[in-house]
């Protein structure tokens, strides 16, 4: 999610007060997990991933958790840090959504094809302040390869869950094969009435 702490679903709501009455189990299991890998003599294979400084550390937790069973330990790293950007793709998926012929959360509706959104998006004025950078940039000096680059940026941003509740799917039309792209509000959340209007 772009914003997680404003999420609603959570499977632990008081989850401060939640660790506080079980510290001593969840103390336990770490030991438990460490003590293991440590027996097994330390394989420090879990992630290939590091944040500067850091670099011990998620070696270490990364074996841990790996020899415990767990994979994926800062898998998310890269598409993270792509994520922390100063591109407004908030706005711009809002506005995507609040062109009305362009919204559904219908299962049948398939969605838009890439040369669509890239003349919905030059076309329409609701989208003159909003085009994220990465989008504007290759739209500047405009080619035949549009569609493939455009297709490529919009899909770093798929099944990311906005602060507005929006977000970015990516179907294939079962017909024609082509990808296509819809933005749906996610079922826990609902867009507020003032960027509905």
């Amino acid at each position: 999610m772009e914003q997680p702490w404003l999420r609603k679903d959570w499977k632990k709501p008081e989850l401060n007060l939640w660790v506080e009455q079980n510290r001593g189990l969840i103390l336990s299991k770490l030991l438990i997990m460490a003590s293991a890998w440590v027996q097994a003599g330390r394989p420090l294979n879990g992630s290939d991933k590091s944040i500067g400084n850091f670099e011990n550390w998620s070696k270490i937790i990364g074996g841990i958790l790996k020899f415990a069973g767990l994979k994926g330990f800062m898998g998310n790293t890269n598409k993270l840090y792509e994520n922390l950007t100063t591109d407004d793709w908030t706005g711009f998926l809002t506005a995507w959504y609040n062109v009305k012929e362009y919204q559904s959360n219908d299962s049948s509706y398939l969605g838009m094809k890439t040369s669509e959104v890239i003349d919905m998006i030059t076309s329409k004025p609701e989208f003159s302040d909003c085009i994220p950078e990465a989008i504007s940039n290759k739209l500047a000096g405009r080619s035949d390869k549009d569609s493939s680059v455009i297709g490529k940026i919009l899909k770093k941003q798929v099944e990311i869950v906005r602060s507005d509740g929006l977000k970015l799917v990516h179907v294939k039309d079962p017909h024609d094969k082509m990808s296509r792209w819809k933005i749906i509000v996610q079922e826990s959340q609902k867009v507020s009435e003032a960027q509905n209007t």
